[in-house]
This record gives structure tokens, sequence and C-alpha cells, in this order.
């Protein structure tokens, strides 16, 4: 019989019968059967439970046999805590009584300790005030000594007397006699330390100000270090020979950066405790030492910078930057000596620009000036061509001025003074645009002549003219950028505006300059930034205005010299006599006067000479009137060939609104007229005016046939009423 079953399984609680039954099956050696392997793993079973019940039988005996057992020995257990508890209870009422008995003892001990704390303090009193009687008695041979070290332990033991006796009615005047030894002790010890800091003695100077740090006289020791260094700073300043500032400057703010860095040194030996603050009390004195000559010597330098282009500004900027540069170091130095802040020296490093950035708006006027001032303008007169290339040259020098006026802003003013820009460049250019419209003028008296009776321009004249569409285009286009550009810087300001944060140290002079004088121009800046951001906001608006004023004269110079023929041919044919005569042979019709004019059925020579010069007019136009693009030029040349003709078909129409009479001649003529200029406008392209309409097709209508023609016309509203009137009353006929 095989060994006994593995229980194991059986303690699972996913135990599965099945799967134990053919987990064994499994095992069934392969010569054995499988019913007797059943067979025998069944009895194996039962004699495992049989096991089983046999040890649970025997542990269950013995359990029964030792519970009696237990059970007294809980008994004991809880006897022996009902005791416990007795004896605890008794413990507890002979300590209350213990301490009760004790209380008044302790109350007694209590108060021999607080006569005893007040008897030491008396005797301590009594001891210091014996001292400081002592003290005082002999402080004066102390003086007498000279030994500074024993006058100042001397001081400070009368100063330690005084505050625990001090109150006390003999010593009512030691206070202010302290005082006046302290003073005397001051008077003394300066010559030392004085001559101490001036040999560079680190050791005496640190046993010295050891001294003065115990009677609290560390400002005193400040001033001396003040005093012993500032000469040897205010000979750098002094070294300046008296001309170019703006370059010896970097050189003045190394030295002094060079000297700080060994007073650094020297300080981290002779006094560690008070070496960031000495040095940035020497620098602050310093420089506010210097302030008045160093406004003196920048303003010196910009006058004599003032006759470059751009120069003031920029030399300013590059000044300033400098200063810049030097207390960001100084900034660096002092945190690795372990001052957290500068304090207050940027603002005196930067003081004496002040002056000088408020006059920015003046200092940029002049250079803005100077820049748009480089454009020279020849006479109209003279070279028409030149001066309107000039006037697109001058253009791109616009653009190129605004872009490094606001570069010269950023330079110097971070674009804090882009307010003030603004103005100087709306003002220059709106002046710069003014100069550019005097030779407009000079264009309109050179091409436009001032009585009836003069030549007419040729014209191969009028191609600079012409030209004035493109330049007068690319103006407007370059002040545009000027304006985008001053969008951008604009939006730049807003940036910075919104950066800036009161409570962070500033090193750089833009942000101080916002945050002086409690913020007043930030505030400024802020509501100038909030205005640009409205619509219809203009950076450059009179500037704007002109260049539009520019452009409209030049348009209309460009259209009164295209009109220039057409008026010299049609001008006075209204009042001609031609219309009120009668007919015979001939081709004239030209002549105003005369007993016998000719009529034909071909036009006149003055409608023909403004029909042939509007025919000419699409050649002459095209590529002179500038445009980007192909497209873009036919459609510039096709808007100013429809505006030339209908302007000459409204000067015929005024015209032929003079004619006071038509005789049948004179109307036959006017109707081989009409239809030749109409036939010229259809041509073209041209949609012929109503009031031309209205001519043409009433003088096609015979006299007997008038009325009822117009009844028609004006019934289908294809003709003008008021010009109607003008036919019939020309031609003697009735409207109905």
């Amino acid at each position: 019989m095989s060994s006994a079953p593995d229980l194991a399984a059986f303690q699972e609680e996913k135990f599965d019968p099945k799967k134990w039954i053919n987990s064994a099956c499994d095992m069934k050696p392969s010569d054995e059967a499988m019913e007797r392997y059943l067979t025998d793993l069944e009895l194996r079973l039962h004699l495992a439970a049989e096991d089983i019940d046999a040890a649970l039988e025997i542990d269950s005996s013995r359990a029964l046999q030792r519970i009696p057992a237990a059970v007294q020995e809980v008994s004991h257990v809880r006897g022996d805590v009902t005791g416990l508890k007795a004896d605890v209870s008794r413990g507890l009422g002979i300590v209350s009584s213990a301490a009760a008995a004790a209380a008044s003892n302790v109350a007694l001990i209590a108060e021999l300790e607080r006569v005893k704390t007040r008897m030491e303090a008396a005797c301590s009193t009594l001891k210091e005030a014996t001292e400081l009687s002592a003290h005082f008695a002999r402080v004066e041979a102390v003086f007498a000594e000279g030994d500074l070290q024993r006058i100042a332990a001397t001081l400070a033991s009368i100063r330690q007397g005084l505050a625990l006796v001090g109150d006390v009615p003999e010593f009512k005047g030691g206070a202010a006699r302290l005082e006046a030894l302290e003073e005397r002790f001051h008077q003394n010890i300066e010559p030392a330390v004085s001559s101490a800091l001036a040999a560079r003695q680190a050791d005496r100077v640190a046993n010295l100000a050891a001294l003065m740090t115990d009677l609290g006289r560390e400002s005193e020791l400040e001033g001396l270090y003040v005093a012993a260094r500032l000469p040897m700073l205010q000979g750098l300043w002094d070294g300046f020979e008296g001309r170019g500032f703006a370059s010896w400057l970097p050189t003045f703010y190394e030295g002094v950066a060079s000297a700080v860095g060994t007073e650094s040194k020297w300080c981290s030996m002779a006094l560690p405790d008070l070496n960031p603050r000495l040095l940035l009390l020497l620098l602050s004195a310093l420089f506010h030492r210097i302030e008045k000559p160093f406004r003196t010597r920048l303003a010196s330098a910009l006058v004599q910078g003032g006759d470059r282009g751009g120069g003031v500004v920029m030399l300013l900027a590059s000044m300033q930057e400098a200063a810049h540069v030097f207390v960001e170091g100084m900034a660096q130095s002092m945190a690795r000596e372990g001052a957290t802040d500068i304090g207050s020296l940027p603002a005196a490093v930067y003081a004496p620009f002040q002056p000088q950035l408020d006059r920015y708006g003046e200092l940029e006027s002049v250079s803005f000036g100077q820049d748009l001032a480089s454009p020279q303008l020849p006479s109209a007169a003279d070279d028409p061509e030149a001066a309107v290339a000039a006037i697109g040259a001058a253009a791109a020098v616009a653009e190129a001025a605004v872009a490094a006026a606001v570069e010269r802003c950023r330079a110097a003013t971070g674009l804090a003074g882009l307010p003030e820009l603004q103005l100087v460049a709306d003002e220059e250019l709106a002046q710069f645009v003014s100069r550019l419209q005097t030779v407009l003028l000079e264009l309109r008296k050179h091409h436009l002549p001032a009585a009836a009776g003069d030549a007419v321009a040729a014209p191969e004249d009028a191609t600079a003219v012409l030209q004035l569409l493109g330049v007068a285009s690319n103006l407007a286009a370059k002040l545009a950028a000027c304006e985008a550009a001053l969008r951008a810087a604009l939006s730049k300001l807003d940036s910075l505006v919104g950066s800036v944060d009161a409570s962070k140290e500033a090193l750089d002079p833009v942000t101080l300059r916002m945050l002086s004088s409690e913020g007043r121009l930030l505030r400024e800046l802020q509501a100038h930034v909030g205005a640009a951001k409205a619509a219809g906001y203009l950076a450059l608006p009179t500037a704007a205005a002109r260049a539009a004023a520019f452009q409209d004269a030049a348009q209309t110079l460009v259209y009164d010299v295209l009109m220039l023929k057409v008026h010299g041919a049609l001008e006075g044919l209204g009042a001609q006599s031609v219309w009120a005569g009668t007919g015979g042979e001939g081709a004239g019709g030209t002549a105003v006067g005369g007993a016998l004019p000719a009529f034909s059925v071909y036009p006149q020579q003055a409608v023909t000479a403004a029909g042939e010069y509007l025919m000419m007019l699409p050649q002459t136009l095209e590529g002179l009137l500038g445009a980007d693009s192909k497209a873009e030029e036919e459609a510039v040349d096709a808007e100013w060939l429809d505006r030339v003709a209908a302007g000459a078909a409204e000067l015929y129409v005024r015209e032929l609104a003079r004619i006071g009479k038509l005789s049948s001649a004179g109307s036959a003529q006017l109707a081989a007229d009409l239809d030749y200029f109409c036939n010229v406008l259809a041509a073209l392209g041209v949609a012929l005016p109503p009031q031309l309409v209205t001519w043409q097709v009433a003088m096609g209508w015979e006299a007997e046939d008038f009325t009822a023609s117009a009844a028609a016309a004006l019934d289908d509203l294809v003709v003008d009423k008021a010009t109607l009137e003008l036919v019939a009353a020309a031609r003697g006929l009735q409207l109905p």
C-alpha cells in the first residue's frame, strides 16, 4: 500500500474534489490497474480520516482536563487584583496627607528663596554702585594715561553700571557724563583711526574699530573710513583731461571697480563685519560728491557730439550703458561679499544722467531733424524729373529715420521715452512732408499756366508729374511703415511696463527711472500704452494727415495736368458764334468771330483735338503712374483714364450749357461734335454722363418731332430733364 495522501490540498479554500482526484489518477503507476489504484486511494483516505478523529478526541480530552485548573488560576488572579487596588488606595491617602502637610513648608521655602534673591540683587547693585563710583573717580586718570583700550574698557564698565543703577539718585547725571566721556574718547581715537587707515595698518585698524564698536560708534567709524578712502577715488575722477569724456568714462568706472576690489580684500582682513557696508558707503559718497561736475561734463560732451546725426542721443546711451555695466559689476562684487542688495548706489550712479534723459525729446528732435535734412530737393522749375525722384528717395529716408530713432529711444531710455519720440517724429515728419509739398507747388507753377494765353505743356513735359502718383503712394506706404514701427515699439513698451516689479531691487536705469518719484513715470507710461490700444489710435496723427494731404495734392496736380489739353481745346466752346450762325461750305468752325462762319458734317477742330488727346491718353499713362504689379498698374491706368475722360465730359457739358441759341446749321454742327465726342468716350470704355447723353439724343431729334420725342424720353427716364430744358431753350423748341 502506498503512503498516506498529502492532506495540505484539503486545507485550501478553493479545494476542488474532481481536480484532486484527476491529479491523483495522473500519479498512478503505469503497471497498476485503475480500479485497484482507486480502491487503495480510498482506503488510504479512510485511514487518514480515522487518524484525524483519534487525534481530535485525544486533544479534546486533554483540554477538558485543563479547564478546572485554569478556572482556579483565574480566581486567584482576581483576588490578587482586588488586594492590589486596596493597597494603592491606602498609598494615595498617605501621599495626599503628606502633600497637605508639606504645602506650608514649601511656601516657606519659596519665600526664603525670594528673599535670598532680593538680597543677592541688592548686594550686586551695591557692588556695581561701588564700582561705578570708582570708575567715575578714576576715569580722568585713565584718560590722562592715553591708553585707548583701557579708556574703552572703563567706559564700557561705566555704561554697564549705569544700566543697573542709573536710576539711583547719586548717579542721576551719569548718562550725560558718560556721553561727554564717550565724545572725548572719540576725539582721542579719531586721529589714531585715521592714521591707521591712511597707513593701511589692518591689525591696528581692527583693534581700534573693535573699541569704537564696543562703544556704539560704528557710524563714526564708517565716516572715518569713507573720509580716508574717498580722496583716492576722487583722484580717479580728477584725472579727466577735459576732452573725450564719453570715451574716458568707461575707464573711470573700471578704475573705481578695481579700487573697490582692492579695498574689499583689505576690509575683509581689517573690518570683516563692516566690509560690504563700508564699500557701499564709500561708493555712494563718491557719486554724490561728483554728481554736479558729472552733469556739467556730460552736458558738455553732448554739445560736442551734437554735430553728428543721431550722435547726441546715442552718445548719451553709450555713457549710460557704461554706468549700467558698472552697477551690475558692483552688485555681483557686493553679493560675493555677502551683501543682499546695494541699496541706493544705482540711483546715485544714474543720477547725473536724469537731467539729460528729461531732455530726451529735445535731444531726439535734433537727431531726427538731422536725419530728415539729408535729402536735398532740387528746384522743380529747373529739373522736374529730378525733383520728383528726390521726393521718392526722401520717403525711404523718412522710414530709415524713424527706425533709427526707435533704436536710439531703446538704447537711451529703454523705450520709456517713446511718448516723447512719437511727438517728435510726428512733428518732424509733418514738417518734412510740408517741405515735400512745396515741390508740388513748384511743379504746379511749372506745368500749369497762370493765364489762359500761356502755352500748354507738351505731353513729354508731364512725365515727371505723372510719376508723382507712384511717389505719393510710396510716401504714404513709408509713413505707414513708420506708424507700424512705432506701434511695434509701443507693444514692447507695454510688455516692459507690465514686467516692472517694485518689490524687487532694480539695477537698470530704465526701471529705476520708472519707479522714481513714487512711480510717476510708470503710471504715465501705463496710461499711454492703454490709450494706444484704443480703436483708431494713430502714433503719427499729424504726419498721417499731411501725407494724406500730400497724396490728394499730388493727385489733383496730376489730374489738372492731364486735363490741361482738354481745357485748352474745350474752354470757350459754348460762347462761339458758330452755333447761332447760318451755314456755308467749308471746314471751319474754330473762329470765334467772323460774319460768315462755315459748317460741315465733320466735328470741329477743338472737339477733334480733345478727342484725339483722350484717345492717346492710355499710351501716355502706360507705365507712368506707378504700381507694384502688372494688374495693379492696369487698374491704376484704367482709373485715371476714366477720371480724365469723365472730367473732359463734365467740362464739355458745362460748355454746352453756355450755348444760348442754336440755328439749324449750328444744331447740325453740334450733333456732329457730340457724335464724335461720345464715340471717343465709348471707345475708351468710359460711361457717358446723363447730361451728355441727353445732349446727344436731343440733338438727333427733328424740330417737328422734338416735343413728342422729349415726352417719350422723359417717360422712359432716359434723359436728364434739366439738360433737356437747356437744349429746348437753345433750339427754340417747346417741352411737353
